[in-house]
């Protein structure tokens, strides 16, 4: 956590698939001025043990839900990226009471009809088996060196040490045998938010343009 103004609510912050809370230090130190800004890692990804019981959007959800217990009394701002959105999506609707605003920054999404066609479906086990041999060989760090070109030297160093291990696969690999299923079944009945009505969500694309952002 990085302390900020605390007359607001705090900013919590969902990171993608197999992606940890380095993913989002650019975004939170922009945020940490103007909020208290919140990161953390799901089980199985760079500090965090391995959870025994799976990678299930439900158990992630309430992985993020201990989090805000732990900060709370809140509000928050759930901000979640990719494979983040999702697992932000069901808190709020878990829990609406405690959530003031929702960030979804292009996220997994049930309309997506890319994301349930075989071809995607096969690359995603095709990554992660390349991901296993590659990290057996030392070498995925290679592969992501213009991304560590451009982070600050500390979340490089966290990075490396942390994000291309044995352990991140085989979370990846778990989390991938059950999310796309999962998220499916949104299509035919998506988390209801209920008496969230007052919490607003704004959809931002990947240049940060906010694309989406309902009336108050």
């Amino acid at each position: 956590m990085v302390p900020g103004p605390t007359d607001g609510p705090a900013v919590v912050f969902e990171a993608g698939a197999a992606a940890s809370r380095s993913s989002w230090a650019a975004v939170q130190s922009l945020v940490a001025g103007d909020a208290r800004t919140i990161v953390y890692d799901r089980s199985g990804l760079s500090r965090s043990a391995p959870d025994p019981s799976g990678r299930t959007l439900r158990r992630m959800t309430d992985e993020l839900g201990s989090v805000l217990d732990h900060v709370a009394p809140g509000p928050f701002i759930l901000a979640g990226h990719s494979a983040g959105g999702p697992i932000a999506r069901l808190a709020v609707a878990v829990d609406p009471e405690r959530v003031a605003g929702l960030v979804l920054v292009d996220p997994a999404d049930e309309a997506a009809d890319v994301l349930f066609g075989r071809s995607f479906r096969r690359a995603e086990r095709l990554a992660v088996g390349a991901g296993a041999i590659l990290v057996g060989l030392r070498l995925l760090g290679f592969f992501f060196r213009d991304h560590l070109r451009g982070v600050p030297d500390d979340v490089r160093d966290d990075l490396r040490r942390e994000a291309f291990t044995p352990g991140v696969i085989r979370t990846r690999r778990e989390q991938a045998r059950t999310f796309l299923d999962e998220l499916a079944q949104w299509r035919a009945l998506a988390p209801v938010f209920g008496r969230c009505r007052r919490v607003k969500c704004s959809l931002v694309d990947l240049r940060g343009w906010v694309v989406w952002w309902p009336p108050a």
